[in-house]
């Protein structure tokens, strides 16, 4: 590990101790550790807002209500997990979900109906033209949870823009 990214997760590590007892930190959190299949695991910094989004930027974002019935209710995640995912359609592109088969700009992907344990995945069916307010998200790993089952995002809910700092 260089020393830049070891000073980087020094930081991150005292800014997350410090979280809980700075509300906006919970928000907004300068760090975010990721554990998840959905993108690489590792570390994440803060690098920006989100009122320029572009394709490909990774997102941290709190669970919205269909994911936290899947995630929290069913699979026991923490209520305030932050979920890390890309950014894959913006406005005015439509994104369609038909069976087991998203279509976000002009690339399909595979949206299962159960997941590993059998449970039923939540879903959406139908096309959809994206609002100036609104961005789907999509993770790395093709079994990622996110808007192949809870759908498009509203940038308001988004926390802002992160970048990998370490993977392990």
């Amino acid at each position: 590990m260089n020393t830049s990214a070891l000073l980087h997760l020094v930081i991150a590590n005292a800014l997350l101790a410090s979280a809980p007892a700075l509300p906006e930190l919970v928000a907004n959190p300068p760090a975010i550790i990721n554990e998840t299949i959905s993108m690489q695991k590792g570390l994440y910094v803060r690098t920006g807002g989100v009122g320029d989004l572009k394709h490909g930027d990774i997102i941290a974002m709190p669970m919205n209500q269909n994911a936290k019935d899947y995630l929290v209710g069913r699979l026991g995640y923490p209520a305030d997990t932050m979920l890390i995912k890309r950014v894959v359609a913006l406005s005015g592109e439509t994104v369609c979900r038909q069976a087991g088969t998203v279509t976000v700009r002009g690339r399909a992907v595979h949206a299962d109906r159960r997941d590993s344990q059998g449970t039923l995945l939540p879903f959406w069916v139908d096309c959809h033209t994206l609002l100036p307010s609104e961005v789907f998200l999509l993770g790395d790993h093709p079994s990622s949870f996110d808007s192949r089952y809870f759908g498009p995002v509203l940038r308001r809910e988004l926390s802002g823009t992160y970048q990998e700092v370490i993977s392990w």
